[in-house]
């Protein structure tokens, strides 16, 4: 565990601005269009905040190791204690972005019922209530799996460009094109698609731990031998 520490207070500082900024905007942009709407009744808002939650999460992912790997290595932490460190540290984003978006979602909520404008100013987020009946949280526990689905794919991505530049990435979107293009490979896709409407909630949670599990395991596999330098320096 010391040896962790290190990790998780260089990963904790360079998430902390961009997770502080992330929400100031959501936040401002909310209150704007809750005023708005307020202002302005013949006029309906709305705002996506789980997919935007989603979109920092991918791009977060997406950037963690070019960001974290070369500072670890400068410090002779090994890649092993790097890997867990992350792994840790994902985890506790994912978990506080689905805390701060069931609040957020709690909050603007109450609001719009307050002032009588639930019919004008809408709060997009994953509406069920198949988790112990419970609309709350299912909303969380959908936005925890998603957003970790999410987070261990493009950070996956991301070490795999920190390492081998481009190539791998176009390779992936090649190799999905074709399974797209071809009705044999898309087959089973389209099976897993019916599998997964059949029961929403449970299944995409199932779907996206598993694959949150394989891409975590994988990224161990692109970082293991990375060098403190990108694949795509000039």
């Amino acid at each position: 565990m010391p040896n962790l520490k290190p990790v998780l207070k260089l990963y904790m500082l360079d998430i902390k601005h961009s997770y502080v900024i992330f929400w100031s905007i959501l936040c401002a942009v909310s209150v704007l269009s809750f005023v708005l709407a307020v202002s302005m009744p013949d006029i309906t808002f709305g705002v996506s905040s789980n997919f935007a939650v989603y979109i920092y999460l991918s791009i977060s992912g997406f950037l963690m190791v070019k960001e974290t790997l070369p500072y670890i290595l400068g410090m002779n932490i090994t890649r092993y204690h790097y890997y867990w460190g992350i792994v840790v540290g994902s985890l506790g984003l994912v978990v506080l972005s689905a805390i701060s978006l069931s609040a957020y979602v709690w909050f603007f909520g109450l609001l719009a019922r307050w002032f009588d404008l639930s019919d004008r100013f809408n709060v997009t987020f994953i509406m069920s209530n198949a988790f112990m009946d419970n609309e709350m949280l299912t909303m969380f526990s959908l936005d925890l799996v998603i957003g970790l689905f999410l987070f261990s794919l493009f950070g996956l991505a991301g070490a795999a460009y920190y390492r081998f530049g481009w190539i791998p990435l176009m390779t992936a979107v090649v190799v999905w094109m074709a399974v797209i293009m071809t009705p044999f490979l898309r087959a089973p896709l389209i099976r897993l698609f019916e599998w997964v409407f059949v029961d929403p909630v449970s299944h995409i949670s199932m779907l996206c731990l598993s694959l949150s599990v394989f891409f975590f395991g994988t990224l161990w596999l692109v970082i293991r031998r990375a060098t403190i330098h990108p694949a795509n320096r000039q």
